[in-house]
C-alpha cells in the first residue's frame, strides 16, 4: 500500500473519530410554543436538573409584531435568539444566564452573559410564555 493512501486512510479513520465524538453534544431542539409573534424550542440535552434549579437552552424565533419590534428597537438584523435560563424547581422563577443573537447565517450579532446566583430569580407572571416554559421544563425533568 502505498504512503499516500495509509495516509488518506489515517485522516478518514480521524474525521470519523471526530464526528462520532462531536455527537455527544448535538443539539435536541423540540418546539414547546408558537404563535404568531414567536416559536420556542428547548435543547432537551441541555437540561440540566441542579437540585434547586434547572438550567436549559431556548431558542426563540421572533415573528410578526415582535419581530418588527425588536428589530426596531436593536436595529440588528437576527433570525433567533438563544437563551439559557434557570428556572427553580419548586417555585415559579426564572433567571437568565446568557443571550445570543444570532442572524441567518448562524453568525453572532450580540451576545450578553450574566453571573449567575442562587438569590436572583424573578417570579413569573401567571399565565405569560414564562410560566408556560416554567411548566414544560418542570414536566421535562419530571418536577
Amino acid at each position: 500500500m502505498k504512503i499516500t493512501n495509509r495516509i488518506c486512510i489515517i485522516i478518514t479513520l480521524c474525521i470519523c473519530i471526530l464526528l462520532q465524538c462531536s455527537g455527544a453534544y448535538a443539539e435536541n431542539f423540540v418546539e414547546v410554543a408558537r404563535d404568531e409573534n414567536f416559536i420556542v424550542y428547548i435543547d432537551l440535552s441541555s437540561l440540566k436538573d441542579q437540585g434547586e434549579y434547572v438550567t436549559v437552552w431556548e431558542k426563540w424565533i421572533l415573528r410578526g409584531k415582535a419581530l418588527e419590534k425588536e428589530k426596531k428597537i436593536s436595529g440588528l438584523e437576527f433570525a433567533y435568539h438563544m437563551f439559557s435560563y434557570a428556572y427553580k424547581t419548586n417555585i415559579k422563577e426564572s433567571q437568565i444566564i446568557s443571550r445570543y443573537d444570532y442572524d441567518n447565517d448562524g453568525m453572532v450579532l450580540d451576545s450578553h452573559n450574566w453571573t449567575f446566583s442562587p438569590y436572583e430569580f424573578n417570579p413569573l407572571v401567571p399565565g405569560s410564555i414564562g410560566e408556560f416554559l416554567w411548566e414544560r421544563v418542570m414536566a421535562l425533568t419530571n418536577h
